[in-house]
């Protein structure tokens, strides 16, 4: 199935040209049924899809304080019948919002890879709201027409990253922080069922339910890949923040991780094992020691490959790549560091010395020099 990798960066770059929301409006006979079906909220704004397969389709943005409705029409015969009342599909928030209808033959840049572009066919459209400042278009929810219904296209919760929903893949475009991955992983994209505040604006596994994040696909023998093992329950072992003896154990010497708890192992180095695990309000990603592995584990060695690179400014170092980006460490420019693997194509795990202290963490690969 022919998908678009997303429509957000030309949007955003239409709208801050145009410093308005644009779409023709639904029919008054459209209006008036939204009205009469809920008296007490406001009508926020309104669209006319022409061109839909199955005949022309309108769209009904309502508004009661900071709850927002969204109501689909379709033409039948001579009158408009209602299919579609949700409150999951759309943000909400007391802020403005608005419709946006991408033009039919209109130009359309991807959010992942800015040097594709799409011709619109006219069916696709977006739901955008405001900051509390007016000024930006904080988020954004993009519906397209496509196999007999309105499928979620790609969708921006926060001014920064962006997301993409592809087949069987999320893609993730960020602006300015150099976050950028592409992770298996689907959602609902059936607009009766989408439940936006649901949405991942990071990179998580949602197939199964589960809120964990992924790893990126790298094709390279250096990129760090889940490796599964089967912990012993009811345990909990120190978490260290390097792989090496002298390495100090991670969060000021109180890191630690449970067996009942969810464990993604990553690679080994030497007497222990990198790991990746929740701490309830963030992840880490630290070191256990190897032998509390079950026998039958074989991880792979993480080994350093040649490459040194410095920093060319001062850049952010941690231990939560794909969620919080906690900072644990900001490193100083033209600090020597040590590569040892990727994450994705933004992403290096680097080892580096500050003020007598080696470091292990993350770091964003467009701040590193090579050479």
């Amino acid at each position: 199935m022919k998908r678009w990798l997303g429509l957000l960066a030309a949007l955003v770059m239409t709208l801050c040209a145009a410093g308005a929301c644009a779409s023709e409006a639904a029919p008054d006979e459209v209006l008036r049924d939204a009205k009469n079906r809920h008296a007490i909220w406001n009508v926020e704004g309104s669209l006319l899809l022409r061109g839909v397969p199955d005949g022309d389709v309108a769209f009904v943005l309502m508004k009661e304080n900071s709850r927002r409705l969204l109501l689909g029409y379709r033409e039948e015969g001579a009158t408009w019948s209602c299919w579609l009342e949700s409150r999951t599909a759309v943000p909400q928030g007391e802020e403005e919002a608005c419709f946006y209808l991408y033009e039919k033959g209109a130009r359309v840049q991807s959010i992942i890879d800015e040097s594709i572009f799409f011709i619109s066919d006219g069916l696709a459209f977006s739901v955008i709201k405001v900051d509390a400042i007016g000024e930006s278009y904080e988020s954004i929810v993009t519906y397209r027409y496509l196999d007999g219904g309105f499928r979620l296209d790609s969708y921006q919760k926060n001014i920064v990253n962006s997301v993409a929903v592809e087949d069987g893949t999320l893609a993730f475009g960020g602006i300015g922080d150099g976050f950028e991955a592409r992770v298996p992983g689907t959602v609902v994209t059936d607009i009766e069922r989408v439940v936006f505040d649901d949405l991942p604006d990071r990179p998580y596994l949602v197939a199964d339910g589960r809120s964990r994040p992924v790893f990126p696909t790298k094709a390279s023998p250096y990129a760090l890949r889940e490796q599964p093992v089967a912990f012993e329950r009811g345990q909990s072992y120190p978490v260290y923040s390097g792989p090496e003896k002298g390495d100090a154990r991670a969060a000021g010497g109180k890191a630690s991780v449970s067996t009942n708890g969810w464990i993604q192992v990553l690679g080994r180095r030497g007497d222990r094992v990198m790991i990746q695990y929740s701490t309830g309000e963030r992840y880490r990603i630290g070191w256990i020691d190897a032998d509390v592995l079950p026998a039958s584990a074989q991880i792979e060695e993480i080994e350093h490959y040649g490459d040194t690179a410095t920093s060319e400014e001062p850049c952010p170092l941690t231990d939560d790549p794909l969620y919080s980006h906690e900072m644990l460490e900001k490193v100083p420019a033209d600090t020597p560091m040590r590569v040892w693997a990727y994450l994705g194509e933004t992403w290096a795990y680097v080892s580096t010395e500050i003020n007598g202290q080696m470091l292990w963490g993350f770091v964003p690969t467009a701040y590193l020099g090579w050479g």
